[in-house]
């Protein structure tokens, strides 16, 4: 009940993995080596990873559908200004709570994790955006793991931080709501279209084996999918962060639609 639950092990052990951790050094060797800048290289090393990682809890069945998104993540290196890791982090760790994947139900260490990076994000980029995040993924994984008495007080304390925070510090218009209208519609439209892809594909997963070897069922999985969707354009319209960062977030989408799009059929021989 007090220890950190929400970590996942990188066993290298395990091929996929061993993969894309050459790959991500690779990354970063090259594109050091290409820029002439050792802290670009390990910024686009890491979100190689990164890419590979958050998409892994959104099809942790499906291998091949992280490493598609890692690529994606790399075509826009052109675009490359920097990284906000404290978005993707929480992002990734919410995913984790909603979903189950690691075994374990919520702990104390998790909460106090969680509430320090949602605090830090909150102060140091003057948006009360990210307790609404927590707080409605406390809700879901309120849902998810059954209605204890440690989730209902935790989920009930930070919605109660979040519409206090939302009247001192409201969320800041910095996104796609100070655009145009059609502009808003260009970009969430086909967005709203991949996600809804994304949902469909995941209607057809089988149970998926947590962290502990024990049977999750899909619906779990769909559930943290549709809150990283939700997340997703929640930030877009409300939130400004680094260009890099939004293209690391959609890869992950879009690396998962893609793959479940041009797979090979189960009898087709690669």
């Amino acid at each position: 009940m007090f220890g950190f639950s929400l970590g996942r092990k990188v066993d290298l052990g395990y091929r996929t993995n061993l993969w894309v951790v050459i790959a991500s050094v690779f990354v970063a060797a090259a594109v050091w080596f290409h820029s002439g800048s050792l802290l670009t290289g390990a910024a686009l090393g890491g979100g190689f990873f990164l890419a590979w990682a958050l998409t892994r809890e959104l099809d942790p069945l499906n291998d091949l559908s992280a490493f598609v998104a890692a690529a994606v993540f790399l075509i826009f290196y052109p675009w490359y200004d920097s990284l906000d890791l404290g978005v993707i982090f929480l992002l990734l760790l919410l995913l984790r709570l909603i979903s189950g994947i690691c075994g374990s139900k919520p702990t104390y260490a998790d909460m106090a994790v969680l509430a320090g990076i949602t605090v830090y994000l909150v102060y140091s980029r003057g948006n009360s955006l990210y307790l609404f995040l927590l707080s409605l993924a406390l809700f879901l994984a309120y849902i998810r793991h059954g209605k204890g008495r440690f989730l209902t007080i935790a989920a009930l304390v930070s919605a109660s931080l979040s519409v206090s925070a939302a009247i001192v510090l409201p969320p800041a218009e910095a996104g796609l709501l100070n655009r145009s209208l059609p502009e808003i519609l260009a970009v969430m439209l086909p967005l709203s279209g991949a996600g809804l892809i994304l949902l469909r594909q995941r209607k057809r997963d089988r149970a998926v084996v947590d962290d502990l070897g024990n049977a999750l069922a899909g619906k779990w999985i769909r559930l943290s999918v549709l809150y990283y969707l939700a997340a997703f354009m929640v930030l877009l319209l409300f939130e400004r962060v680094s260009m890099m960062t939004w293209f690391l977030l959609f890869s992950a989408i879009a690396g998962v639609v893609f793959y479940g799009l041009f797979r090979p059929s189960p009898g087709m021989r690669l």
